[in-house]
């Protein structure tokens, strides 16, 4: 994805992996919210956390795509391009039969911390 122009696509897809949510969740961030400890309940109480010990680089990746406007959404491509993107990223990967969603990196991410 980073390769055909989408790289802020596959950080998105990164993110949920980590920390273990739904795309239409990321989706939802603002800029604002990545300084804060919010939950995806939206309690203060509860942490998601974007590090990963395999990612030691995604908290400064994601931290340098601040642009200083604390309301902009965070991810700033639309939702219903992210389904195809992800499917002829994995079509040229030669993994299509295997049917890729940005759905499946919400599950992944708390089978690699199981294994890991």
């Amino acid at each position: 994805m980073i390769g055909t122009g989408h790289p802020i696509m596959a950080l998105a897809l990164v993110a949920t992996r980590v920390a273990h949510l739904r795309p239409a969740e990321a989706m939802r961030w603002k800029e604002k919210e990545m300084d804060q400890h919010l939950s995806k309940v939206n309690l203060f109480e509860e942490s998601l956390v974007l590090d990963s010990l395999d990612l030691p680089w995604l908290g400064a990746l994601l931290a340098g795509l601040r642009k200083g406007q604390p309301d902009r959404l965070f991810l700033d491509f639309k939702h219903s391009l992210l389904g195809p993107t992800v499917a002829a990223a994995a079509k040229r990967a030669g993994l299509d039969k295997l049917k890729i969603s940005p759905y499946h990196t919400r599950h992944s991410g708390p089978s690699h911390d199981i294994l890991h």
